[in-house]
Parts: structure tokens; sequence; C-alpha cells
């Protein structure tokens, strides 16, 4: 049997001072002004930006962990 590794994306929530964070799953986080900032991808633990929705100051919530080493 034959181990198979698995690359989970880390991401560190930052440069936004409306965002407000929620790790729960089911559940959004949320920007002061009412936008989505991101949501559980049901994986415990783990959570993902959603690239398709930003704040309206524009600016960016999250970065990627695995892109800084």
């Amino acid at each position: 049997m034959s181990a198979q590794a698995v690359h989970i994306q880390q991401l560190k929530y930052v440069n936004c001072s409306a965002a407000k964070t929620e790790s729960d799953l089911g559940k959004h986080a949320r920007t002061a002004c009412g936008q989505i900032a991101r949501k559980t991808d049901c994986i415990k633990g783990y959570e993902r930006e959603m690239f398709d929705h930003k704040t309206i100051c524009g600016r960016l919530l999250c970065q990627d962990l695995n892109s800084l080493q």
C-alpha cells in the first residue's frame, strides 16, 4: 500500500483592520462592512481563502504561508 502525500494550503489572515474571524465549521467570517471574507471548507482546522470575495476596503485578508517558505 502506498502512502499519498497531501498538501494543505496554510493561510494567515492579515492586513485588514475590519476583518472579524470565526473558526467554527459552517460559519462565515465577515468584515465589519458585511462582505464575506472567507468560509470553512469542511476540513476541521483548515480554512481557505475565497478568491471571488473582497472587502470594500480592497485590502488582502490572507496570504499563503507556503509562499513564504
